[in-house]
């Protein structure tokens, strides 16, 4: 069973999504909130799945509410327009849905919550931790200027975490800015070949050239190694 919860001011439109879920035998509505504060707080103490969100908020921004929730369950951002869209991107949605919601739409959509839910539950199996240190990840796709711009996985020498971007730095030294949390993009790099190793820089282990002493050094790039980074980093190294 999936664990949902719906966070929408509309209460048509809330009500609506909550008939689409109960038609679905796998969907369970844990709870239903007209904003995002009673949302959070309901998350502090209950374990879900799915997170179903009305794309504008009353009461505070989805900065504001991603930063306080202490889960990371799957999104689908849902709006009457598609003027929310590069947010939905930035926060890793599963799916952006138009108001009024189509059945056959939410049931595409609810199809990809059921693979997703299942990846993530098997992703979190200590059973399978070995196989996700294991895993291949080529390229991936961050939004740069409006744009999806890919980048090779390989090719990353390592990645700094500025005010309100990341800088990510390939071979041919040309810096890509993208608007993304550190936390994100740390998760869709392979392990144990990218270690964090302070907390605004995630390095590619196979690109370092010498370490000294809290030091990293990959070509002119001297990077710092937090000490509570340190240990990690070279449980990684050893790793390799």
């Amino acid at each position: 069973m999936i664990r949902c919860i719906l966070v929408d001011p509309d209460l048509i439109a809330a009500q609506w999504l909550e008939a689409l879920c109960a038609q679905l035998p796998f969907l369970q509505v844990v709870g239903r909130f007209n904003n995002g504060f009673d949302a959070y707080v309901f998350m502090q103490h209950e374990q879900i799945d799915v997170l179903f969100m009305d794309a504008a908020l009353e009461d505070m921004t989805h900065a504001e509410f991603f930063k306080v929730i202490t889960q990371k369950p799957l999104v689908v951002f849902t709006s009457l327009n598609g003027f929310f869209a590069l947010d939905a991107f930035y926060y890793e949605a599963v799916d952006y849905l138009l108001k009024p919601l189509e059945i056959n739409r939410f049931i595409r959509c609810a199809n990809r919550l059921s693979e997703g839910v299942a990846l993530k539950r098997s992703h979190d199996s200590p059973s399978n931790f070995k196989q996700r240190d294991q895993r291949v990840q080529q390229a991936l796709f961050v939004n740069v200027e409006y744009k999806l711009h890919r980048i090779d996985v390989p090719k990353i020498q390592f990645i700094e975490g500025l005010k309100d971007y990341l800088k990510i730095i390939p071979d041919n030294g040309k810096a890509i800015l993208t608007m993304m949390r550190m936390k994100n993009i740390e998760e869709k790099l392979p392990f144990p070949q990218f270690a964090r190793v302070h907390r605004s820089y995630i390095v590619n282990l196979l690109k370092i050239d010498a370490i000294q002493k809290n030091r990293i050094l990959i070509g002119d790039k001297e990077i710092p190694i937090g000490e509570m980074y340190s240990e990690q980093f070279f449980s990684q190294l050893e790793r390799l």
